[in-house]
C-alpha cells in the first residue's frame, strides 16, 4: 500500500516522508544543525562545494565559524574563487 501511495503522490510531484524525532533525518538539516550546535565558532568542512549554496548558508547561521571547502572540478572552482569571497572560508580545488 505504501508503495502505491508513494507513486501516486510522485506523480504529482509531491513527496511524503516520516517525521523522525530525530532532526538530522527530516527534510531540514541545516535546522538540525543550528538547533544542534552551541558552539557558533565552529570549524566546517564542505567536501564537493560546488556553486557554494551550502558554504553561504552555514556562514550565514555560524557567521563567526571557519569554513574549509573541497571542489575537485575546475570549472565549480573557477567559479568559486572569482564569486564567493567570504571572510574565514577557504576553497581548495582537491578531489
Amino acid at each position: 500500500m505504501k508503495k502505491i501511495l508513494e507513486k501516486i503522490t510522485n506523480a504529482f510531484g509531491y513527496k511524503v516522508s516520516k517525521n523522525s524525532k530525530y532532526l538530522l533525518q527530516n527534510d531540514n538539516p541545516m535546522k538540525a544543525i543550528s538547533s544542534n550546535f552551541k558552539d557558533k565558532d565552529a570549524v566546517f568542512f564542505d567536501i564537493g562545494v560546488n556553486q557554494g549554496q551550502t558554504t553561504k548558508k552555514m556562514k550565514s547561521l555560524f557567521p563567526q565559524s571557519i569554513i574549509y571547502g573541497f571542489e575537485p572540478s575546475k570549472i565549480c572552482f573557477k567559479y568559486l574563487m572569482d564569486n564567493v569571497n567570504i571572510e574565514k572560508v577557504f576553497f581548495y580545488n582537491k578531489a
